[in-house]
């Protein structure tokens, strides 16, 4: 499945992109259809970010979270080697690594 890249601005973000198969995909959308409608998870990302502490608020999902969550769920990262369930935050920047397949912290 393609997806368009002219709806943003390739300079202002850094893609990556993942080889997929079709049960993959139907579990990244299985995951959206689950999560659809949650609500940003403010709490989280504040006590996760500034105070170091892992706060998950169920149903609420900060972006770089989901979006961690999804590709794992998918099986495109393997939580065996990411270990995203022991991090108290997920930020953009780690996120990016994680999925270049970097070193965590």
């Amino acid at each position: 499945m393609a997806v368009a890249h002219d709806s943003f601005n390739d300079r202002q973000w850094d893609t990556i992109e993942f080889d997929v198969d079709d049960d993959q995909i139907k579990d990244i959308w299985d995951f959206f259809k689950k999560t659809q409608g949650a609500r940003y998870d403010w709490i989280g990302v504040i006590f996760s970010h500034i105070f170091n502490m892992r706060i998950k608020s169920e149903n609420k999902w900060y972006c770089s979270e989901w979006v961690a969550h999804a590709l794992e769920k998918a099986r495109v990262l393997d939580w065996r080697e990411t270990l995203i369930f022991q991090m108290s935050s997920i930020s953009p920047a780690r996120l990016y690594k994680i999925c270049l397949g970097e070193q965590n912290d």
